[in-house]
């Protein structure tokens, strides 16, 4: 891992910290950060407080603390028992760096698509944004209702458009991958009777990942309008 330690020496008048794993510090659950504080010279105190977001306090000029949950959370450190060199200085030095730490989990890649006219789709990305702890996505469209052979297309961009070669079945596979892993989700997309914004104001079809890592479509409200569409044209 790359150390950035992106303190400045503390002024008179102010406190900093440094956490020397990294600034930002980005890791999975069990992240062990260690913490120092560099207290303002113009005065004297009891002790340095901490103040890690998960709920936990320390105290002390050197700290360590473990994060087990994930998320992300923000470092706050100030002084107890602060008595200034300049009694008309009231405030206690205190600084808080938000959104400091990342605890990563695992990937969960959700999507859903809408049809923009003819056979162009938006595909539209609902998996938790988190930067720090997502570095691949991947969108792989593939024709039928198997995601076997070679995709027709692949793309990674976050919500990317795209146009389908024709009227048919088609199976889209978002991949999601980062630090703690990589999950996907699939979803088909029926458009032999076109989109389903042309056909219903009703639900879109959603994809979410299951607990396998695989993903199953949903909620495909429309389908009742394509069965209609269907007999329709038969007669």
């Amino acid at each position: 891992m790359v150390v950035s330690l992106l303190s400045l020496p503390a002024l008179a008048g102010d406190i900093d910290f440094v956490c020397a794993d990294g600034n930002p510090v980005v890791g999975l659950p069990g992240l062990a950060v260690n913490c120092v504080a560099q207290p303002p010279l113009d005065g004297a105190y009891d002790d340095v407080v901490w103040l890690f977001g998960d709920g936990e306090v320390a105290t002390g000029l050197a700290v360590s603390h473990t994060y087990e949950d994930v998320g992300q959370y923000s470092v706050a450190v100030t002084l107890a028992g602060w008595t200034p060199d300049d009694p008309e200085d009231v405030e206690t030095p205190a600084l808080k760096r938000h959104g400091l730490i990342t605890v990563c989990g695992e990937p969960a890649p959700e999507f859903t698509y809408e049809g923009v006219g003819g056979l162009d789709v938006v595909l539209l990305n609902r998996t938790p944004p988190e930067p720090r702890c997502i570095s691949r996505i991947q969108w792989d469209l593939y024709e039928g209702k198997s995601q076997g052979g070679s995709a027709l297309m692949t793309l990674d961009t976050w919500d990317p458009e795209l146009t389908l070669p024709d009227k048919g079945v088609y199976t889209v596979v978002l991949t999601v991958g980062g630090l703690a892993g990589t999950n996907a989700a699939a979803l088909e997309i029926d458009a032999r009777y076109g989109l389903p914004d042309e056909l219903t104001n009703g639900p879109l079809p959603f994809a979410g990942c299951d607990s396998s890592g695989s993903g199953r479509a949903a909620a495909l409200g429309w389908a009742p309008l394509l069965l209609l569409a269907a007999r329709r044209r038969r007669r």
